[in-house]
């Protein structure tokens, strides 16, 4: 989906491109095989916020299937230590990611993020099936596992 530097060496676009791309394969990586639901969020996202926990649900719903959500935040606007404090005393579950400005940066330009929360949908082939996925149920993903 987004092998857009295919057959552009040394193209503008395949220079900005190919970082983004590195950091998103160095984020699922660990995660082969599982479906995956990316959540960009921040800690000074009230919208974010409510909607991890308006998850939690779902995330217990899949806990045993090939499902694996990350749970994506810029560590300089949500600090670590302030960030897991808050996930802990709110029972979110999932694997908690943090990025550098830039690295937030590239994936925002790589998914067109305009706003937060952002979901992305990674199939378990490592490829995007959706970007700017809206979750509403367990089924909403388990569709994505037959």
């Amino acid at each position: 989906a987004y092998e857009i530097c295919a057959g552009l060496v040394g193209s503008e676009m395949c220079k900005e491109t190919a970082p983004a791309e590195e950091i998103l394969q160095r984020i699922i990586e660990p995660y082969a095989g599982n479906l995956l639901y990316l959540d960009f969020w921040g800690m000074n996202c009230g919208p974010c916020r409510r909607s991890m926990i308006a998850q939690r649900e779902i995330v217990e719903q899949l806990s045993g299937e090939p499902v694996r959500f990350l749970y994506i935040c810029e560590e300089k606007t949500s600090p670590r230590k302030l960030a897991e404090q808050w996930m802990k005393e709110q029972s979110i579950k999932g694997e908690h990611i943090y990025l550098t400005v830039d690295e937030w940066n590239r994936l925002a330009q790589m998914f067109e993020i305009s706003g937060i929360p952002h979901a992305v949908l990674v199939g378990r082939d490592g490829k995007v099936i959706t970007n700017g996925v809206h979750l509403s149920s367990a089924d909403d993903l388990r569709k994505h596992l037959k």
